[in-house]
Formats: C-alpha cells, structure tokens, sequence
C-alpha cells in the first residue's frame, strides 16, 4: 500500500489525522521509513483528535513514535 493510500484511508476515519499531516509533510514520511511505520501511523490515528486537541504538531508525533517504547509512549 502507497503512503497516498494509508494517509487517505487513515484521513477517511479520523479527519484529526488530515489536519495533522497532509500528504507532502516530511515527518509523515520519516514515520512510514522507519520500522513498523504503516503499524506506528495507524496508532497515531487513532488518537489523533486527542492529540490534534491538544496542539500535537506532525514533529511532535514523529518525536514519539522513534526508537524504543513508542507504544508505551503512545499508550500515556
């Protein structure tokens, strides 16, 4: 699946995540490059109004979800 594909699937459920990344940001695709990038985007999703709520920028998530222990990161 395109990072096209994923970004409007995961735009489709939660409006939140379109605001936060649009299709050319940098950080999006740092996230998709990493390992587990398309799994670690579809939890950002998923919390993405909460975040976008709470002024998360596209930095901020990429800042969570690299290196060890994002899921427990994401899980606060």
């Amino acid at each position: 699946m395109s990072l096209d594909d994923i970004i409007e699937q995961l735009g489709k459920n939660n409006e939140s995540f379109t605001h936060i990344f649009q299709r050319d940001d940098k950080n999006i695709q740092r996230i998709i490059s990493t390992k587990n990038g398309e799994t670690k985007l579809r939890s950002i999703a998923g919390i993405s109004d909460f975040l976008f709520k709470n002024g998360f920028n596209s930095y901020h998530y990429f800042s969570i979800v690299v290196g060890k222990g994002w899921e427990e990161k994401l899980e606060w």
